[in-house]
């Protein structure tokens, strides 16, 4: 699964890059240029990939810091940052807390650049991607293999 996972992540970048990101500035439901998206694996706390797109060197590097901030959130308390915001805000007490990031099983996505519900939305959208993703190679292998 790891090995899916990682190919998963890198796919999920160019789909966010070239596909979702794109479409969402076009059809005018995020107006900025300036994103950075996290995806990473909330076992093991590892980043996978990270996509940069557009902004300045410092405004880059304050977007990087806060959705790294996310995906450390999210990794730890295994909720979005949304729910850790509305539900328990003193868990997330001295740490970056805005909305946008998204979990399923061990898969995490953190977003910063867009209005909260937007980085949210971004990366809820990628998260089901690579859950698609993973699991059309589990029906592939499924498909491969041998009947007894």
């Amino acid at each position: 699964m790891a090995k899916t996972f990682f190919w998963c992540a890198d796919d999920a970048v160019k789909f966010a890059r070239d596909i979702l990101i794109p479409s969402l500035m076009a059809g005018g439901v995020v107006e900025d240029e300036n994103f950075v998206l996290v995806i990473g694996c909330r076992s093991t706390r590892q980043v996978m990939s990270v996509l940069v797109i557009g902004g300045t060197i410092q405004k880059e590097y304050d977007l990087k810091k806060i959705a790294l901030s996310k995906f450390e959130l999210t990794c730890e308390y295994g909720m979005s940052t949304r729910q850790i915001q509305m539900l328990y805000p003193e868990m997330a007490d001295g740490k970056t807390c805005f909305w946008g990031s998204a979990i399923d099983g061990d898969i995490v996505v953190a977003g910063s650049g867009y209005k909260s519900r937007d980085d949210e939305m971004v990366c809820t959208m990628v998260v089901a991607y690579i859950r698609k993703q993973i699991l059309a190679a589990q029906a592939q292998y499924l498909e491969s293999r041998p009947v007894f």
